[in-house]
């Protein structure tokens, strides 16, 4: 490992030097044109491999590879240069190494495309959870530019052997890490003062439908279905509840009734993953306690699910936001209005990464300070 990030640090940053940037995002945006291409041989490979590591099925993939590389486009990342580049990291800041997420594969093209762009060489830890995909990743950028194979490297080992992953800590002059709160303590711990630490932790997504939104449905529903079903809530940006703003009985039962459908109908779509033993009992106990509550009180709680699918929609007539227990379960809650939402996530402040809502842009910035 220190052999490879020395000569990441040499002549890997002799090479991004010797590279305008421009030719830099000429080249991402060109390798991602390749990964939207049904015929592209390295897609095809991760089709076949990735469902095997990550449990996500094929379909799973293929929608999440081109989400991830349809957007990036040499407008967007000239853009991004121009304004947003320097939020992590800064040009040529020596070797910047990856500790790659287990759940999913797209954080990994954001953080390596981000080291180049800055031009600097890139060291990738796999995962264990996912071996392919930055060595597909890192094999399409140099069949691209055949220099940058002094550029970039990918390794795996195992997480549990500490003393390799010291050695990397302290090769490399930045850390990525992406995982669980205790593992970026853990990568943190063992990086030595004064080098950068960049984490990416446990956080919680949410979603806000406005009243607009609530008349009409159609297109409300079937965007939230979908943010569920993706990776089946496993992503930082996956959402756990949707707010319904001032909803009257008939509004919120016609949109659980909605999201349900969109749900059904992304079954086949986008098939689930597997369930654990763990994860199905979780799921049952929960849709048993509200089957209780809402044979109770049909007024406050209502619930959508199939018993040959994962999915479940849960609604509760109370605002306090509690966490999902994934797998496509998602919880709908009254609320009076957006600028109410903060009383309601109080508990979860600091773990809150999106909100995504139905609001036009405009009408969204009228409620930001």
């Amino acid at each position: 490992l220190a052999e490879v990030a020395g000569h990441l640090r040499l002549q890997g940053q002799d090479v991004l030097r010797s590279k305008s940037r421009e030719h830099i995002i000429q080249t991402l945006a060109g390798i991602s044109k390749c990964w939207c291409l049904e015929t592209y041989s390295l897609r095809k490979k991760a089709l076949d491999l990735l469902p095997g590591n990550t449990g996500f099925s094929r379909e799973m993939i293929a929608r999440g590879i081109d989400l991830t590389f349809s957007k990036i486009t040499k407008e967007v990342l000239t853009d991004y240069c121009n304004n947003e580049l320097e939020t992590f990291y800064k040009p040529a800041s020596g070797v910047i190494g990856h500790v790659a997420p287990g759940s999913l594969f797209a954080p990994v093209v954001q953080s390596l495309f981000h080291g180049l762009l800055v031009q600097s060489p890139n060291f990738v830890r796999a995962s264990e959870r996912d071996l392919h995909f930055p060595v597909l990743l890192a094999q399409s950028l140099i069949d691209a530019d055949l220099e940058l194979a002094d550029a970039l490297a990918v390794a795996h080992w195992s997480s549990a052997n500490m003393g390799l992953n010291r050695v990397f800590a302290n090769e490399v002059d930045t850390l990525t890490v992406y995982g669980s709160d205790q593992t970026l303590k853990e990568w943190r711990s063992l990086q030595p003062p004064k080098k950068r630490f960049i984490g990416f932790g446990h956080h919680l997504s949410v979603g806000f439908i406005s009243q607009a939104g609530l008349e009409r449905m159609d297109e409300p529903a079937a965007a939230a279905a979908l943010d569920v079903a993706l990776y089946d809530q496993q992503g930082c940006l996956s959402p756990h509840c949707f707010y319904l703003e001032n909803p009257t009985p008939r509004q919120w039962t016609a949109f659980g009734a909605k999201l349900a459908d969109e749900l059904r109908r992304l079954d086949t779509e986008l098939p689930i993953e597997s369930l654990s033993i763990e994860q199905e009992l979780m799921i049952g106990n929960l849709r048993d306690r509200h089957l209780v509550a809402a044979s109770l009180n049909s007024g406050n709680a209502r619930h959508w699910f199939s018993k040959t699918a994962g999915w479940t929609v849960l609604f509760e007539n109370e605002a306090a936001f509690s966490p999902s227990c994934l797998s496509r379960t998602i919880w709908l809650r009254p609320i009076p209005g957006l600028p109410q939402l903060s009383d309601a996530l109080r508990k979860w402040r600091g773990k809150m990464q999106c909100l995504g809502t139905d609001l036009p842009n405009e009408e969204l910035h009228s409620h930001i300070p």
